[in-house]
C-alpha cells in the first residue's frame, strides 16, 4: 500500500454532497452518470492508475473499465440518515479507486475463493460473512495516512509475500490506529485486505522476475547505460507503477540500481 495524496479542491461530488447532505451513493451514480464517471476517473488519476490497496495496474490501456471500481473505505452501508456527518456515501475523503479483488472471471477460474479475494472484495467478505464492523478507520491502515511509505514493508523474494518492517513502522505514529503499535496496524491491514493471497504473491513475483532479468543483463554485459535505460523502463522512476511498493523494496536492496537511477535524474 502507498500513501495517496487526495486533492482538496471542490469537485462534482463535494458540490453534490453540499446540496444533498443525506444523499446516497446509488442515487448519485444513477442520476448523475457523467459526474460519477468524472469522480471515478479523478480517483484513479490521483492514484496513478493503481489499486489503492494491492497496487495492481488499473490503467485504461491495460484493463477493462469494469475491473476498476470505487471503494468506500468506511463502508457506505454503515452510515444512516441522522448519523454524524460527513455522509460516508458522499465523503470525497472516504472514496478510493480499487480493483475487483480477484472476482473477475479469469481469476475466479484460476484461483480458489474466497481465499484469493483481496482489497475491497475481501473486506466485503469479512463484513458479510464474519460480521466485521463497517467502520474500518483505525482497524486497517488508510492509504491517506501521511506517514505511510514503502520502507514500512519487506518483500520475500522466495514467496512474493509482503511483511511489516517492524522497526521502521514503529518509528512513526499513525493518526488513526486502534492497536498498541503501528506495526500491528500494518500487519492487520495485510491480513484483513488479504494482500498476501496466492494470486497477489504470484503477481509480485512476476514483477520481481522482470527486475532479475534486467540485473542479469547488466551482469552479463557490464553496460551501465543499458542497465540504467532498462531500469528506468522497469521502475519508471518519474511515475508510480503497479506494485510500486515491491519495486521500491527491490531497488533499495541494490545500491548499484539506486545509484544508476539517481545519476540519471
Amino acid at each position: 500500500m502507498r500513501r495517496i495524496r487526495k486533492s482538496h479542491a471542490s469537485n462534482v461530488l463535494t458540490k453534490y454532497a453540499e446540496k444533498n447532505p443525506n444523499g446516497n451513493w446509488v442515487t448519485f451514480r444513477q442520476e448523475h452518470g457523467e459526474a460519477y464517471k468524472a469522480i471515478k476517473d479523478r480517483l484513479f488519476e490521483e492514484q496513478s492508475e493503481i489499486c489503492a490497496y494491492c497496487e495492481i495496474d488499473l490503467s485504461k490501456d491495460n484493463t477493462f473499465e469494469y475491473l476498476r471500481r470505487v471503494e468506500h473505505f468506511k463502508s457506505k452501508s454503515g452510515w444512516k440518515v441522522g448519523h454524524e456527518q460527513p455522509n460516508w456515501h458522499l465523503d470525497w475523503f472516504n472514496l478510493l479507486g480499487v480493483c475487483v479483488g480477484g472476482t473477475d472471471r479469469n481469476d475466479l477460474e484460476r484461483f480458489l475463493m474466497p481465499d484469493n479475494k483481496s482489497c475491497d472484495s475481501h473486506k466485503e467478505h469479512l463484513e458479510t460473512n464474519l460480521g466485521y464492523d463497517k467502520n474500518w478507520l483505525g482497524k486497517v491502515i488508510s492509504p491517506l495516512e501521511s506517514e505511510l511509505c514503502s520502507e514500512m514493508f519487506n518483500y520475500c523474494k522466495a514467496s512474493g509475500e509482503l511483511s511489516v518492517n517492524i522497526e521502521h513502522a514503529n518509528s512513526v505514529r499513525f493518526e488513526h490506529n486502534d492497536y498498541e503499535t503501528s506495526a500491528e496496524l500494518l500487519q492487520n491491514s495485510l491480513e484483513l485486505f488479504n494482500l498476501n493471497c496466492e494470486r497477489l504473491k504470484l503477481a509480485r513475483m512476476e514483477v520481481h522476475h522482470q527486475y532479475e532479468k534486467v540485473k542479469a543483463a547488466f551482469i552479463k554485459t557490464g553496460d551501465v547505460n543499458l542497465f540504467t535505460f532498462k531500469l528506468e523502463r522497469w521502475c519508471c522512476s518519474h511515475q508510480v507503477r503497479s506494485f510500486q511498493t515491491t519495486r521500491d523494496i527491490l531497488l533499495r536492496e541494490c545500491l548499484v540500481a539506486e545509484k544508476c537511477l539517481i545519476s540519471c535524474r
